[in-house]
């Protein structure tokens, strides 16, 4: 189980983390960002730059130390440990309490942002994830109003295309897993997955 990436530029702080953690048996650290297991993964990097998909390819939650780029989460030097302890310990709670979801033969990960079938993966963009959370909570059916509202949070009656735009794209990505198109519509029900989607057991079905 992998929760959280930290970031530092500064390669003195990722050895005095490693040092730190290593105290804490609740914190399984890997420094190695090859080997992407553990509840932390703590990067060290010369440069200062956003982690882009090669750094974290399970589009993990990152908290940059000392500073980050522009818009970025970032905890201040100097570390306060129980402020750094604490965000850990809330990034494993969110990760282990996360629903996750079997489409039949496809396994869908909320938090990792991912589509999985067989050895394939696909990413999905944060309103897809939305998108589809909905349609999963909701298997009897959503109208257009309801994702515009609920997903895109636009008012009901806004005239856009947009919800259009995601489940096309969406349907396409899920179509590339399997051949089939897995995002039903009627007129009476709005629209639905193809079957009802079933939860995984966290425990059991854990994406590593």
């Amino acid at each position: 189980m992998t929760a959280i990436c930290l970031f530092t530029n500064q390669s003195f702080l990722a050895s005095s983390l490693e040092e730190v953690l290593d105290q804490f048996s609740s914190i399984y650290l890997k420094i190695n960002p090859e080997i992407a297991e553990g509840d932390v993964i703590l990067y060290a990097n010369d440069q200062l730059i956003p982690i882009d998909s090669s750094f974290n390819p399970k589009n993990l939650p990152v908290i940059y130390l000392g500073q980050g780029p522009e818009g970025s989460d970032f905890l201040p030097l100097p570390l306060d440990i129980n402020d750094l302890l604490n965000r850990v310990q809330k990034e494993k709670n969110s990760f282990s309490s996360a629903k996750q979801w079997a489409l039949d033969s496809i396994h869908y990960y909320p938090r990792q942002k991912t589509l999985s079938h067989n050895e394939t993966k696909i990413f999905l963009t944060d309103s897809e994830v939305d998108i589809l959370n909905h349609l999963c909570e909701n298997p009897d059916g959503s109208t257009r109003q309801m994702l515009q509202t609920s997903c895109l949070k636009y008012a009901s009656q806004a005239q856009t295309h947009a919800i259009e735009t995601h489940l096309y794209r969406l349907r396409k990505k899920l179509t590339m897993l399997t051949g089939e198109d897995w995002i039903i519509f009627n007129d009476s029900s709005g629209y639905r997955l193809k079957t009802k989607p079933h939860p995984l057991s966290v425990a059991g079905d854990l994406q590593n």
